[in-house]
């Protein structure tokens, strides 16, 4: 097993594993549309929002910290900085999964009941332990190891899935989706889990002054992360509530026609930052801009080229995937141009983060947030689908704004 991680090397499996994960999120999407239906799909789609917005603050919170604090130390610093990072985590995962589990009950109303919102809330809690174990192995160079926690879960996900939903009646569906979901994270969790216990220093000391420490950093992280998916995810849950649950479900169908776009920058999303790290340190600024300049160039290249391709061959492509209920509904290419947005804003954030400097990431979503919030009713209630795609992108351009104006001052002062 280790002579096959040590093939690859940690670039090939971290894109690998993206590949991985995009593309059984792909598959699991089309698997869910087809067996549910519109309505119920519309249900499991804001389920989706909910663990996006939780997993995006968890990632921001924690595992962004993680990734920058943990590669390099001595053993014994490594294994006391996981065993604090575990706590953490616990004590950000827990409260995080039962506000999403309450948010995703008023946006869906009546079709999440008592038995879905548990599932829901085993699903959300898994899940983020299931990602904070996989961060760890990417953050402690053991990339083939996340990847196999991966593809445990979502393979196992995509088996479960096709086979019960097939099998059993259309009023059972969503709670039983939403179930499978908690058990593969639960599958990972318990085959791969062993490897952050192992490393962790559970006895070890100094872990009050180590929360303190993270809470600082994270606390801008963290509510930057929360603002900046508010920002995109909020068009869904309106939609969801304001038209129908089937409207979040096309939004998220329309969104899943476009995801391979973003695979290599969001498969870099977890080898980038702790490279950009051990840069900055190796050879400050300069060292840490040539680097993110070399890798932004091919993920935004990359996304081009297939976003090119995804408008060209938009309709045909809607029409095969999602025959139907979706026919005439096209939003893929203001999807694309959001999808080529957002690879910009990533790596004006990496940098940010690379520095410790995460205050102009929190005012960049701030601003975004507020122009989310201010766009979504009259654009949603007045132009439907296709406003929420724009107020999305409008969003995305206000976040993107303001990191620039940001990263343009930092660079003119000295080094």
């Amino acid at each position: 097993m280790d002579r096959v991680a040590r093939r690859g090397g940690p670039k090939f499996w971290t894109v690998l594993d993206q590949a991985l994960v995009s593309g059984s999120n792909f598959v699991l999407t089309l698997l869910l549309f087809r067996l549910l239906g519109i309505d119920n799909f519309g249900v499991y789609a804001l389920f989706f929002v909910v663990l996006t917005i939780a997993q995006t603050i968890h990632h921001s919170a924690v595992s962004t910290p993680m990734m920058s604090i943990l590669p390099g130390p001595e053993a014994a610093a490594h294994e006391r900085e996981i065993a604090h990072f575990l706590v953490f985590h616990l004590i950000v995962n827990l409260p995080l999964s039962l506000v999403a589990t309450a948010a995703l009950r008023i946006a869906a109303g009546p079709a999440i009941g008592p038995v879905e919102a548990i599932a829901t809330f085993l699903a959300l809690a898994l899940f983020q332990f299931h990602d904070f174990v996989r961060r760890y192995l990417f953050s402690a160079e053991k990339a083939f190891y996340g990847f196999l926690a991966d593809g445990l879960r979502y393979l196992s996900l995509l088996v479960a899935v096709g086979l019960a939903l097939a099998l059993l009646p259309g009023d059972q569906r969503v709670a039983l989706a939403l179930w499978l979901t908690a058990a593969a994270s639960l599958l990972s969790v318990l085959l791969m889990g062993g490897m952050v216990l192992r490393a962790a220093d559970i006895g070890a000391p100094g872990l009050r002054a180590a929360l303190a420490r993270y809470a600082r950093l994270s606390s801008w992280l963290g509510f930057s992360g929360a603002l900046q998916v508010l920002s995109s995810s909020i068009f869904y849950l309106v939609a969801g509530g304001l038209l129908t649950p089937a409207a979040a479900g096309i939004l998220r169908a329309s969104q899943t026609a476009t995801s391979i776009l973003p695979v290599m920058q969001q498969g870099l999303e977890t080898y980038v930052p702790m490279r950009a790290a051990q840069h900055f340190r190796a050879a400050g600024r300069d060292g840490l801009a040539g680097f993110l300049r070399q890798s932004f160039l091919q993920a935004f290249a990359f996304a081009l080229i297939v976003g090119l391709l995804l408008v060209i061959f938009a309709d045909p492509l809607m029409a095969l995937l999602f025959p139907g209920d979706l026919a005439g509904t096209n939003l893929v290419f203001w999807f694309v141009i959001i999808a080529l947005v957002e690879v910009l804003v990533s790596y004006i954030r990496f940098y940010f983060r690379s520095v410790l400097d995460v205050a102009p990431v929190f005012w960049a979503s701030a601003a975004s947030a507020l122009v989310a919030m201010g766009l979504v009713y009259p654009l949603v209630s007045q132009m439907g689908l296709v406003g929420a795609a724009l107020g999305i992108l409008a969003a995305r351009i206000a976040l993107l704004s303001v990191l620039v104006l940001f990263l343009v001052r930092r660079l003119r002062r000295p080094a």
